[in-house]
């Protein structure tokens, strides 16, 4: 009797792109590096991964033999991988169909902006690739009319600097920014005094109502009665960002962000020449001189027009106007 003996030929083939398992078509951002690779129960046999451009005509990569392929993407194309074990047939891989994404264009959100008003006319480069879109980094008060537009309108409030951000995204590859900062200057100047043999110049309108001094419950170590720059910077250092301080330190305004909170000896320049400068309100305001000894709880306010003067409690609401040099 003659005894036929047949070899039974099974692979299981599974390929996954990264950790994850996929589909079988991936976007892939131009440039970035892919692994594809064969789970352990696709091994044992002999790899050679193939390629197509059209997922039908598939040619060896050469080389590229090992149970992964790391495959830097520059074009769009079709990826598997032939398996071939004694005399069986070869097996074949589920197909990768990678799709090139071209990634998005240079981000250009145009050059600063510095006009009176409260109205201007964006000007960002429309991107050849991808999408562009304008969101507010910083500033209050602000609209981007379509903010789809490289050259949308944008409107703000007086005195106030922006800065915005025009993102061009194409996913999946990474989204490129610019930014560019609005300045309205609302058609009016920022007065100035000679305070201390310096100028100082003193923002034209109050830029808080009543308000905490902060720091409650701490020392910041701002004593000085005559350098309220130094002061701002040491309070806000220590105490953070809720405080009458950081109202100044983070003020954007005639296109400068140096402004602080005046020390007690600045306030009173101030005072003193408040008709000058004009937009003060008969109340208090604070300084950024802490006290010290037993009234560390406690900051240095002036009352215009009246010049009173004395240390609050830093839980206490007053007025604040800022200043730079």
């Amino acid at each position: 009797m003659k005894i036929s003996f047949y070899k039974i030929c099974v692979l299981a083939l599974l390929v996954f792109l990264g950790i994850s398992s996929i589909s079988l078509a991936q976007n892939i951002c131009q440039g970035e590096v892919v692994k594809l690779g064969l789970p352990p129960n696709a091994l044992g046999g002999s790899i050679q991964w193939q390629e197509s451009a059209n997922g039908v005509t598939f040619t060896n990569i050469s080389g590229q033999i090992s149970d992964t392929l790391n495959l830097t993407v520059n074009s769009s194309g079709y990826y598997l991988a032939q398996i071939t074990e004694g005399s069986c047939d070869p097996f074949y891989s589920d197909t990768i169909h990678i799709i090139m994404v071209t990634p998005p264009s240079p981000s250009n959100a145009g050059t600063d902006i510095n006009v009176s008003g409260t109205s201007t006319t964006l000007n960002a480069t429309s991107p050849v690739t991808g999408t562009g879109s304008w969101a507010i980094a910083s500033g209050t008060g602000g609209t981007v009319a379509n903010p789809s537009s490289p050259t949308s309108t944008f409107t703000g409030s007086a005195n106030t600097t922006y800065q915005l951000t025009w993102t061009v995204t194409n996913p999946p590859c990474d989204p490129s920014v610019d930014t560019v900062n609005v300045t309205f200057g609302g058609g009016s100047s920022v007065p100035s005094i000679t305070c201390n043999s310096q100028t100082l110049f003193v923002h034209p309108t109050d830029n808080s109502g009543p308000i905490q001094w902060g720091c409650i419950g701490q020392v910041a170590g701002a004593s000085s009665d005559t350098d309220g720059q130094t002061n701002t910077s040491t309070i806000v250092s220590v105490c953070g960002t809720n405080t009458a301080a950081n109202v100044c330190a983070s003020l954007n305004a005639f296109g400068f962000s140096d402004w602080y909170l005046p020390a007690y000896d600045e306030l009173d320049c101030m005072r003193n020449n408040a008709a000058t400068i004009g937009g003060f309100s008969n109340d208090s305001y604070w300084s950024s001189t802490e006290g010290s000894g037993i009234f560390t709880a406690n900051a240095r306010y002036r009352t215009f027009p009246s010049g009173v003067s004395g240390f609050g409690t830093k839980s206490g609401t007053h007025r604040i106007r800022c200043v730079r040099k």
